[in-house]
């Protein structure tokens, strides 16, 4: 047992010694010196740190005309990032973001849990989340996750099992029991 030990003992200190003595390949210094590569050449890669509050699942990602980012994220409502801060945009029921989406104009339309509607600014110019459920009949309220498609001048907010157009500021419903899927292609 003991000399088992031992030469486990001297094969470790072997293979740190020639660790640090051996290289797989010769770097030429030389190389690198003379061919340096400008700023431009660079990739554009920037790490974030992780004080930025994302869940552990983004159900939809998006960019508004101006470059800002928004991620539907778990828990955590809708997350903006304007490359430098991170904004939570809070709907009211304070849900997963699950459906983004923008139109021709540039708005942007969001499916929460139970609930879909827009982000509009405030009095401050602060986006916030603006309901369009008061515009469905109080009976087909009852739903959970929204995705959200845009086709042509329309804005389809797909539930399970409804179905929502809003289109030219009118709300037009769809009931199917035996819907399953949201896809629109």
């Amino acid at each position: 047992m003991k000399i088992r030990r031992r030469f486990f003992g001297l094969i470790v200190l072997t293979t740190l010694f020639l660790g640090n003595i051996c290289r797989a390949q010769h770097v030429d210094e030389s190389f690198s010196s003379d061919f340096r590569f400008s700023p431009a050449a660079r990739p554009l890669i920037k790490t974030l740190n992780a004080d930025f509050r994302i869940g552990t699942n983004s159900w939809a990602i998006i960019q508004d005309d101006r470059g800002i980012m928004y991620f539907g994220s778990n828990n955590f409502g809708i997350q903006q990032f304007d490359g430098v801060n991170w904004t939570t945009i809070e709907p009211p029921n304070r849900s997963a973001a699950y459906g983004l989406a923008k139109d021709k104009e540039g708005t942007i339309f969001v499916g929460v849990r139970g609930d879909f509607g827009y982000l509009a600014p405030d009095s401050v110019q602060q986006l916030q989340f603006q309901s369009l459920l008061s515009h469905a009949p109080d009976s087909l309220q009852n739903f959970d996750r929204v995705y959200v498609e845009i086709m042509d001048e329309s804005v389809f907010f797909c539930t399970n099992p409804y179905l929502f157009r809003w289109k030219d500021g009118v709300m037009t419903t769809w009931e199917n029991p035996a819907f399953e899927g949201c896809g629109v292609s």
